[in-house]
């Protein structure tokens, strides 16, 4: 079904809130995720002095405004590794991270993502619009135009122990 706005696909809003640690591996999700929201984390993961991180978990819904194929709107401690998305991704929207991404002095890396989906002038492949900190490491943006030699050259490592490459 649809991923409700704020909310998360597999976790809710403010997730690891107050100062707990949340770790979210090989989940995923397939509904439209809405305003503000994302995939498998909804918004403000990583709030409160805890941390969020999500690893081998993808979503091929259409990410809507201000959302994220992983985590929504305003993570602030929140790390993404080796995950994906394949969805269109609208205003503000990001491929992996919501807008505002770092909010609140965090930290939001990822690392050994890709984004599939095609996006418009406000939204962005990996991080989406007015991100604080956009610090990707070997992530690749398709922009809806899959290269090979491309992912291989950006996205380096195995993303997932189990069942090897995902690109």
């Amino acid at each position: 079904g649809t991923i409700g706005e704020n909310c998360g696909g597999i976790v809710g809003s403010s997730a690891s809130w107050p100062n707990g640690n949340i770790v979210i591996e090989n989940c995923w999700s397939t509904g439209a995720i809405g305003i503000n929201a994302g995939g498998i984390f909804g918004n403000l993961a990583g709030d409160g002095g805890g941390n969020a991180v999500a690893r081998y978990c993808y979503s091929t819904g259409l990410i809507g405004a201000g959302g994220g194929g992983i985590f929504g709107s305003y993570a602030v401690n929140a790390e993404a590794t080796a995950c994906y998305s394949r969805g269109t991704i609208t205003a503000n929207g990001g491929g992996i991270f919501g807008s505002y991404a770092g909010y609140n002095s965090g930290t939001t890396p990822a690392t050994n993502c890709y984004s599939l989906g095609t996006f418009s002038v406000t939204g962005t492949g990996i991080y989406g619009a007015n991100a604080i900190d956009d610090s990707p490491s070997n992530c690749y943006s398709a922009n809806g135009s899959w290269s090979n030699t491309t992912a291989n050259t950006q996205l380096t490592g195995d993303p997932d122990p189990i069942k090897g490459t995902v690109w």
